[in-house]
């Protein structure tokens, strides 16, 4: 058995490995919070690859989510709409940052409001 990582702590990178390719928003009824793939250098989709959103204050939105065997991933943060200001994050499998804060806006309104957010990241070296 490896030991368990110390907790991720939130904080930006100068050397990333991995970047935000693209981003999408969509309403949701159902739930809120981020969706989306990582792919490698070439564009093939990696498995296991921890990922993390953050509040505002810095404290941990949501448990470390790995990526699955095609490379996707999905975060809920709630199981209804809900507003915040979210910063999702790749960690290394140390929890050390892996990739850049990127942050989102969610809302409550299902007309024109954002809940479940698509992030697609790239790695870059």
């Amino acid at each position: 058995l490896s030991p368990t990582p110390p907790p991720p702590r939130m904080s930006d990178t100068d050397t990333p490995l991995f970047d935000f390719v693209s981003a999408g928003g969509r309403p949701g009824v159902d739930w809120t919070g981020f969706f989306g793939q990582v792919l490698d250098a070439g564009g093939t989709p990696l498995a296991d690859v921890p990922l993390i959103v953050w509040y505002r204050d810095g404290t941990p939105a949501s448990e470390v989510v790995r990526t699955d065997a095609s490379g996707s991933y999905e975060i809920r943060l709630a199981e209804a709409p809900l507003a915040g200001t979210w910063s999702i994050q790749v960690l290394t499998d140390d929890y050390q940052p892996a990739s850049k804060l990127f942050t989102f806006n969610t809302d409550e309104d299902l007309q024109r409001g954002i809940q479940q957010i698509q992030v697609i990241w790239q790695r870059i070296r």
